[in-house]
């Protein structure tokens, strides 16, 4: 069976990607030597099974985050037969750097410019044939989202699956450091890939003004996190009221009338014990619920990742990252939501 690795930038729609091309039918498990999970799902290409890897985002494959770290690993010490490289196509002037690092390391590569649509909202103008040309690999626009230049992708994949010799391991000391592949990638792109002179600024470029603001942005952040705890507690409580009222229904003319002939200490273990136990829990979920409701639409809109941003100084003298802020703020909210539910 062949195996190919799936390599992309954070933020690129690299898992899209993946869930498109698997059906979403991946599997995680431990690799030798690894502390972490490396997603990696089977499908048919060009007539072979062919395993996918999906590996952790990276910036540069010379840098020293852990995640960056991985992927060398990975890459060093497991035999592949290609790589899939995911790109955003509308920011290739910054991404690009990380193709010619994985085009070095000597792997069969797919390069897979994602995004297309966004790419045409900006007005990007990009000549595929001639990027793919100075390449010397096969390039696909697509968009994984609206499953766009899909048939052009999946034909490519199984070329390259079945001309897809033995087996190699990456030669990572082949690999150029970031400045030299900075000053490749700019030669590469002189002539086909541009951005318009002046794009209209997008209604996300207004909001960002004032949510990534050097003064006003961290004031504004904790602002809103306020808001989104406050809306959880009315939001959840009605609810949650509903939920308690319905459990002590239950418990007055349910569980009473049953248990009544039963000793008054095995009464006391079921109603006060076990019973209330339980309804306290569950008078929990609307509030639990709700509280999850609303961070995963914050998160869905970007604003943890620019939350992130915003913090990475701060969490920086703690020996963290701006990403570290982010579990912070989910244990706050756990321990903002306890007095709110009136229970516990």
């Amino acid at each position: 069976m062949k195996r190919f690795a799936l390599i992309g930038l954070p933020n690129t729609g690299k898992s899209t990607l993946f869930n498109r091309l698997t059906g979403l039918s991946q599997r995680v498990g431990n690799w030798p030597g690894l502390t972490v999970d490396l997603a990696s799902a089977k499908l048919l290409l060009g007539g072979h099974m062919v395993e996918l890897v999906d590996l952790p985002g990276v910036n540069d494959l010379t840098g020293y985050t852990d995640d960056e770290a991985v992927v060398r690993e990975v890459l060093g010490s497991t035999a592949f037969d290609g790589v899939l490289l995911v790109l955003n196509a509308s920011q290739l002037d910054r991404q690009l750097p990380l193709a010619v690092q994985v085009m070095a390391t000597g792997l069969p590569c797919q390069v897979v410019l994602n995004m297309a649509d966004e790419a045409r909202l900006l007005g990007v103008e990009l000549d595929v044939a001639g990027l793919a040309e100075r390449l010397q690999a096969p390039v696909a626009l697509v968009s994984a989202k609206r499953v766009e230049g899909w048939p052009k992708l999946m034909a490519q994949l199984n070329t390259l699956a079945s001309r897809a010799g033995a087996a190699v391991q990456a030669q990572l000391e082949q690999v150029p450091d970031t400045r030299q592949a900075i000053s490749q990638a700019q030669g590469l792109l002189r002539g086909v890939w541009s951005l318009p002179a002046q794009m209209p600024p997008q209604l996300t470029e207004k909001v960002d003004h004032w949510l990534m603001h050097p003064w006003l942005g961290l004031p504004l952040f904790f602002v809103l996190m306020a808001l989104l705890f406050n809306a959880t507690y009315m939001i959840g409580t009605p609810l949650q009221d509903v939920v308690s009222s319905a459990l002590d229904w239950v418990k007055l003319h349910a569980l009473v009338p049953w248990l009544t002939p039963l000793l008054t200490i095995v009464q006391s273990l079921l109603l006060d014990g076990i019973w209330q136990g339980v309804s306290t829990v569950l008078t929990f979920a609307p509030i639990l619920c709700v509280f999850f409701i609303l961070m995963a639409m914050v998160e869905d809109s970007g604003y943890l990742a620019r939350a992130a941003y915003l913090t990475d100084a701060l969490m920086a003298r703690l020996g963290l990252d701006g990403r570290g802020f982010v579990m912070q703020l989910m244990g706050f909210g756990c321990n903002v939501l306890k007095p709110f539910s009136g229970r516990g």
